[in-house]
């Protein structure tokens, strides 16, 4: 928001709260004036939606319905930001995983937290999502 260029930046989604003190001030003033937009849960969602049918899509978007809280969305090259899907501790989907975390085409990973472990979700700009289970 600040004029940064993007190019310049990986993105770290995460709620942005106007009354936080370490809120930069012109980002606080465009935020209030902004339109409402979909939040973070509803938009993951939609992209969610469109990953090929399972058990794991099933129960990610209930949870996601739920509001269930997301730890980390970020987006850049994906060998940069592999680190971020604790590939190591994944236990359903770990191989197709750990090949698209090889490359370096741009993708999104984002883990949606539960009690016991956490949904890693990798948004591969060129294909649909990848739903992975991951144990704490």
């Amino acid at each position: 928001m600040c004029g940064i260029p993007e190019a310049q930046l990986d993105i770290h989604r995460h709620l942005f709260r106007t009354d936080d003190p370490r809120a930069c001030p012109r980002c606080r003033q465009r935020a209030a004036a902004a339109p409402s937009v979909a939040c973070a849960q509803e938009r993951l969602h939609d992209k969610v939606l469109t990953a090929a049918p399972g058990a794991l899509r099933t129960w990610l978007l209930n949870v996601l319905r739920d509001g269930a809280e997301i730890g980390i969305w970020i987006s850049g090259p994906a060998d940069r930001i592999a680190i971020h899907a604790h590939a190591d501790r994944i236990t359903d989907g770990a191989e197709t995983v750990k090949n698209l975390l090889a490359t370096h085409d741009r993708i999104g990973i984002a883990r949606v937290v539960q009690p016991f472990g956490e949904f890693i979700v990798l948004l591969p700009e060129h294909t649909g999502p990848i739903i992975a289970w991951t144990t704490r």
